[in-house]
């Protein structure tokens, strides 16, 4: 680790609110077919999920990781996710390489790898790889 850029405060009427707001914008996106890989509905279902750690990371420009919180992120149809970009953190560039994990307090983990689209308030990632993070097959690609 190189660094840490900052801390941030959020009440849980904000990530509430948070999920909601993307929840919403979801409803538009839900059943298209974005040309992405299909999430196992397990993981849709633990995405879906508003009490869980949601965590974006990508490579910036500089060549280095960067990891932001992204508690609002959850499925909108099977091959995206969304969140809804209301904290001031960083943002991957459009068409970036993008991975989240999410953890949950089962001890459920789930990685999810694919391509960052940006628009208004919003932000997607259209899945391409999918991971589980624990038994039956740790480490093993599901999708």
């Amino acid at each position: 680790m190189r660094s840490v850029e900052g801390a941030f405060v959020i009440s849980k009427l904000q990530v509430a609110k948070d999920y909601l707001l993307t929840r919403l914008a979801g409803l538009g996106r839900a059943g298209r077919g974005d040309g992405g890989v299909a999430m196992p509905l397990p993981v849709q279902r633990e995405f879906a999920k508003m009490v869980a750690v949601k965590v974006l990371s990508w490579v910036r420009e500089d060549g280095y990781p960067i990891v932001v919180p992204a508690l609002s992120l959850q499925p909108a149809g099977a091959e995206t996710l969304i969140c809804w970009k209301g904290m001031r953190l960083p943002q991957p560039l459009p068409g970036a390489w993008v991975a989240t994990n999410i953890l949950t307090f089962e001890a459920i983990s789930y990685q999810v790898k694919g391509h960052w689209t940006g628009t208004g308030r919003t932000g997607a990632i259209l899945v391409q790889e999918v991971y589980a993070g624990g038994p039956p097959l740790p480490g093993g690609r599901v999708a």
